[in-house]
């Protein structure tokens, strides 16, 4: 924290958030966390989603595509 470029305030702020997340995974309950059935896999639907953005910025797509 001595002579870096990080704000006191960003690393209070970081210092929060690892504190509750710690807390949140201690108070919850096993049942609870074992029926979300939660892993660190990715997300199997994600590849199968369709493409809903157009692939060139807004300003320069043609009219007829409009």
């Amino acid at each position: 924290m001595f002579r870096s470029h990080y704000a006191f305030q960003n690393c209070v702020r970081g210092v929060i958030f690892l504190l509750l997340t710690i807390i949140s995974l201690l108070i919850t309950p096993n049942h609870v966390t074992a029926g979300n059935q939660f892993n660190f896999d990715p997300i199997p639907q994600l590849p199968k989603l369709p493409p809903t953005y157009p692939t060139t910025p807004p300003n320069q797509i043609p009219f007829s595509r409009l």
